[in-house]
């Protein structure tokens, strides 16, 4: 009888050796968020780099984006139920389904069918690995949604208006010179203030225009904390106190474009409209090229809020 177990338990692995084992596994996850947030970050692998634990593991390969789960690359494929992901050497089929449970609460399932075709010992080790990658992936799909900061990447908040006095000067120019042109936008503006014996505090903003091909329209702001006699060009603007949409940024002036993209994203999930043209603040101003690398500013929208 002792003999006939080990003999049996061989006989099972060589059954395991030689046959694909297909395994089937299935996770999911209820997450306080709109079925429309959700989709959002699943729909498109570009916006996985949001969520996804590992970032670097979004990859572009001749023009087909791939993701990495357990070092399997699957492809993503949209279907009529939900998202699909393969590995067709592997023989392994994710699929994701989100089902709206109410107007903010979404379940998403992530199920998982393999037919493995490599020894018993990484069979074992794919399927529970997998389940443990799977499980880590939705907790941060669940964790981006729920959270603002990290759903939209950026921290941004409907605030009451701070800047209600600004003296403004506006010029068109060429889109390589508007650098030179806001400098000189903005150094009107200071002289304008000293000639006005203005000696308070100055914040400068930023706007920049640039819809058009050829120029684009530019606009230089100081914030200031009482009212001084300016003359044409330069415009005295008094805000409204009412509320208004801050964005926070701290990176490369070359990828600014993301945080106002997020800003509407978050002004259109909460139903709220532009009514003006946007405008930057800087916390810190960069003074040349390197520290446009890394600058730290402000993102106003002016909204309407019904």
């Amino acid at each position: 009888m002792k003999l006939k177990l080990p003999i049996a338990f061989l006989i099972i692995l060589v059954i395991i050796y030689f046959l694909p084992i297909p395994v089937s596994q299935t996770r999911s996850i209820i997450i306080e968020g709109s079925y429309e947030k959700v989709q959002y970050l699943l729909n498109d692998l570009h916006h996985w780099r949001i969520w996804w634990p590992d970032p670097a593991a979004i990859k572009s390969i001749d023009n087909t984006l791939l993701v990495t789960i357990q070092d399997r690359y699957v492809l993503q494929r949209k279907e009529a139920l939900g998202l699909q992901l393969s590995n067709n050497k592997q023989g392994i089929l994710h699929t994701i389904s989100v089902h709206p449970l109410n107007e903010a609460t979404t379940a998403v399932s992530w199920q998982v069918n393999s037919s493995f075709r490599n020894l018993a010992g990484e069979k074992l080790g794919a399927f529970f690995g997998t389940r443990t990658s799977i499980q880590s992936c939705l907790n941060s799909l669940k964790s981006h949604v729920e959270d603002p900061d990290k759903y939209y990447g950026y921290n941004i908040r409907v605030v009451p208006v701070e800047d209600t006095l600004i003296v403004v000067n506006r010029m068109a120019c060429s889109k390589p010179a508007i650098s030179s042109c806001l400098r000189a936008l903005s150094g009107a503006l200071q002289r304008a203030l000293t000639t006005a014996g203005y000696t308070g505090k100055a914040e400068k903003m930023f706007y920049v225009d640039s819809s058009r091909n050829d120029t684009t329209f530019v606009m230089a702001g100081l914030s200031i904390e009482k009212r001084v006699l300016v003359r044409p060009p330069i415009e005295m603007m008094k805000m409204p106190k009412a509320h208004i949409v801050v964005g926070e940024y701290e990176g490369d002036y070359v990828h600014v474009g993301r945080i106002h993209q997020a800003m509407l994203r978050y002004m259109k999930d909460h139903n709220i409209s532009q009514v003006a043209v946007p405008y930057e603040k800087f916390m810190v101003e960069p003074r040349n090229a390197m520290d446009s690398q890394h600058v730290k500013l402000k993102v106003y929208y002016p909204p309407y809020i019904p």
